[in-house]
């Protein structure tokens, strides 16, 4: 729907996402995107539009053939939410507070890009920490004092990002 590229088992290795997949053409985008307790719906999704008309002929063609009334009614669902161009995201775990977190994730994950959207993408607290490091290695002041202070806090920058977790 959204244009995605789908991260299949095979891709993660070691619990990390190959960064091969960090390219902005394997994200996917929408218009607006709106979320509660209970859904998720993304608006005016801009996925390949071939792969969806493909999509909604295969649904029509099996909520039109199929005999069992729940499939035949989650079809034709899955169907009229394809044509208006809205999708739901199920967020699922093994508890009721693994649920919660991941639902907070996406919700977090949502807020972050509808602000930085609004608001303009800036680099986060490590990079920030980066570039201060080449700043402090090219302070040099008279003071032996002051110059204490400068080494202490480049290495407490370096020590922080050696040791966020």
């Amino acid at each position: 729907m959204t244009g995605a590229k789908l991260c299949t088992l095979e891709d993660i290795q070691d619990k990390a996402i190959d960064s091969n997949l960090l390219f902005e053409e394997n994200f996917g985008a929408s218009r607006r995107g709106k979320l509660n307790e209970l859904e998720t719906v993304l608006i005016g999704v801009k996925g390949d539009k071939q792969a969806i008309n493909e999509m909604l002929y295969k649904l029509d063609y099996l909520s039109k053939n199929e005999a069992h009334p729940g499939y035949k009614s989650y079809y034709s669902d899955r169907l009229s939410r394809l044509q208006g161009k809205a999708c739901t995201i199920y967020v699922g775990g093994l508890t009721p507070v693994e649920i919660t977190e991941n639902r907070d994730k996406i919700v977090d994950a949502l807020n972050s890009c509808q602000t930085s959207l609004k608001s303009g993408i800036l680099p986060g607290g490590g990079t920030s920490f980066i570039h201060a490091l080449k700043l402090i290695e090219q302070v040099e002041l008279s003071n032996k004092d002051l110059n204490v202070g400068v080494n202490v806090f480049y290495h407490a920058i370096i020590v922080n990002i050696i040791y966020k977790d």
